[in-house]
């Protein structure tokens, strides 16, 4: 797989088939005051997919650009970005610190007309957004905004899947997509104006996957890092399936609360991870 027989997301449904048992996501719940680890079936999809297939399905056509804007934890951000580009889907995952003409301008430049985001969280930016489409002559009409479904519903057993649990996976499009196709976009972090959208192709994101450094058989903590961003992207998703080494996050928070803003850092939860 990674001599570029497979994309990234075969290589995560190849990883869960073939290294089942390997943990992929370990989290420290307070709880019950222990570590926890998420196999790669478990960080692939959902134990019940039908709550996240509902908020990636119900486009127009394949290849529609899908905006997420998501103050949510690691384990649903990366679900939900390998969700919608299994669905045929184009995500573009943007981040929190963006303005909203910022982020109106990226959407209009890429015929984006799709947002799933965490209004209870983030509603001033995403109203703002709104605005900025219309004063920019776009139809509000078309815009369509989805909330992220809750880890709670959708991961029935968060962390404690047992070894028989079947790996259910999300349906995809039929058709293959071929290396140039676009994967997803990232942007740049416009310090010279408005961020510039990036366009990275199924063929880069598997030669990043074809570079293999030596790792120290070590465990990354990958909790503190943007999810939107390359390097969030790099350790929380590449790492795990390139490499099947497990990285630390910290522990969901909306599988209790769907309002919950994710778990901040500090001394005492770094050093439990």
């Amino acid at each position: 797989p990674l001599y570029g027989s497979l994309f990234l997301t075969e290589m995560v449904e190849f990883n869960a088939i073939h290294n089942p048992s390997r943990p992929f996501y370990i989290f420290y719940d307070e709880q019950d005051s222990c570590l926890h680890s998420i196999s790669h079936p478990g960080s692939t999809a959902p134990a019940n997919p039908s709550p996240m297939q509902s908020a990636l399905t119900g486009s127009e056509s394949d290849n529609d650009i899908v905006g997420m804007i998501a103050n949510s934890d690691t384990i649903l951000y990366q679900a939900l970005l390998m969700g919608v580009i299994h669905a045929g889907l184009i995500p573009i995952p943007l981040s929190l610190h963006n303005t909203s003409p910022a982020v109106a301008d990226m959407m209009q430049k890429t015929a984006c007309y799709r947002l799933i985001a965490t209004q209870h969280s983030l509603g001033s930016l995403v109203d703002g957004v709104r605005t900025e489409l219309v004063s920019l002559g776009d139809m509000l009409i078309q815009l369509r905004i989805d909330e992220p479904p809750t880890l709670a519903y959708a991961y029935l057993k968060l962390g404690k899947e047992a070894a028989a649990t079947p790996f259910v996976p999300y349906s995809k499009v039929e058709k293959r997509p071929v290396s140039n196709d676009i994967m997803y976009y990232l942007h740049s972090p416009g310090s010279s104006g408005f961020p510039k959208s990036i366009p990275i192709t199924y063929e880069v994101g598997c030669r990043w996957c074809i570079r293999r450094d030596t790792l120290a058989d070590v465990r990354i903590d990958a909790a503190s890092l943007p999810s939107f961003h390359i390097t969030g992207m790099y350790f929380q998703l590449f790492i795990p399936v390139i490499y099947l080494k497990s990285v630390s996050v910290n522990a969901p928070t909306s599988g209790r609360d769907p309002t919950a803003a994710p778990v901040i850092a500090n001394p005492q939860n770094t050093l439990n991870l």
